[in-house]
Parts: C-alpha cells; sequence; structure tokens
C-alpha cells in the first residue's frame, strides 16, 4: 500500500466516524499493519501537513492514534518532520510527539527542539516548539 492509500483511508475513516474511540478503527489498524513502515509513517504524518480546517483535529488524532498504536520503525529525519509540521500540527495531538520521543528518545527530540529554537519561527511556530516539549515532559526519560 502506497502512502496515499494510507493517508487517505485515515481521512475517509475520521471524516465518516469522527473521534478515534470507534471499533471500525480495528479494522483499518488491522489492514494497516501490512504497510512498509517508510510508507505507513509517510502517509499517517502527511496528514499533520494538511493545512488547518474543522476536520484537522479529528483526522490528525485518528492519525496520531494510529502512529502511536502501530509506532512503525524507520529513520526519521527529526529535525526536518518537526519544522514541516509545525505550522499545521494541532497541538493537542499528543501523539506525534509522543511517537517520534519513543523511536528516536526524548533527548534526542529535545536537543532538535532547542535547535530549531534558535531559527526563524513565526508566533504559532514558537508555540509548536512549546507544547511539544510540555507533550515530553510527560514522558519519563
Amino acid at each position: 500500500m502506497h502512502r496515499t492509500q494510507v493517508s487517505n483511508i485515515v481521512i475517509e475513516y475520521a471524516d465518516q466516524f469522527g473521534p478515534t474511540n470507534r471499533p471500525e478503527r480495528k479494522a483499518i489498524e488491522k489492514s494497516l499493519r501490512q504497510v512498509e513502515p517508510q510508507e505507513l509513517f509517510e502517509g499517517l504524518f502527511s496528514i499533520f501537513l494538511l493545512e488547518n480546517d474543522n476536520k484537522s483535529y479529528i483526522r490528525q488524532q485518528n492519525a496520531g492514534v494510529i502512529l502511536y498504536k502501530l509506532k512503525p520503525r524507520l529513520f526519521i529525519d527529526l529535525k526536518q518532520k518537526i519544522r514541516m509540521c509545525l505550522h499545521t500540527w494541532d497541538v493537542s495531538v499528543e501523539e506525534l510527539p509522543l511517537y517520534f520521543a519513543e523511536q528516536c528518545g526524548k533527548a534526542r527530540v529535545l536537543e532538535v527542539l532547542e535547535q530549531l529554537n534558535t531559527e526563524p519561527l513565526s508566533k504559532s511556530e514558537k508555540a509548536g516548539l512549546n507544547t511539544f516539549a510540555f507533550w515530553l515532559g510527560l514522558v519519563e526519560s
């Protein structure tokens, strides 16, 4: 399955069923377990890059829960990925920073956040960095 199919499946599910506490999600997770890790990650991560609208939170929440639950293992260019999503990531979706911390280590994610904090960022991107760090504060080292 290609990353575009992954994102389309999750978006359609989110749009149809809403919040992530639906039993229908289990069938989607089962089919997504068969997807190559890079395609799975990129498909789910792409949902965090979509322009914000009234469906963003539900879509990102579903993508985040699935990402965190399935835990695709792969090399992640952490700085690039965090930088890419700062503008569009819904800060209420803690699963994305928690996934990064689990895959790359909390210390590494915090290091990248410090690096990004020295770059020119918009007010909303700075707020996103702070919220990223907040969610990581809930993770034991």
